[in-house]
């Protein structure tokens, strides 16, 4: 049984300490943006990761 490390976070962790809900940081996985693993049916994000994902700055759509 594989357990979980302590640089790996849950999806809900890491949508928390990134600031965006749970649905987009399961879209940044799926596309790729986000390093992760599944484990057991589980994604495991990992802590590094997240630290580089903050250092993006994505352009959002503004309404003008």
């Amino acid at each position: 049984m594989a357990t979980r490390q302590n640089s790996e976070l849950s999806v809900a962790e890491a949508a928390r300490k990134l600031g965006v809900g749970l649905q987009y940081a399961y879209t940044l996985i799926y596309s790729g943006r986000l390093k992760a693993r599944r484990v057991n049916g589980r994604w495991l994000v990992s802590s590094q990761a997240v630290i580089e994902r903050q250092k993006i700055v994505e352009p959002r759509n503004e309404v003008r």
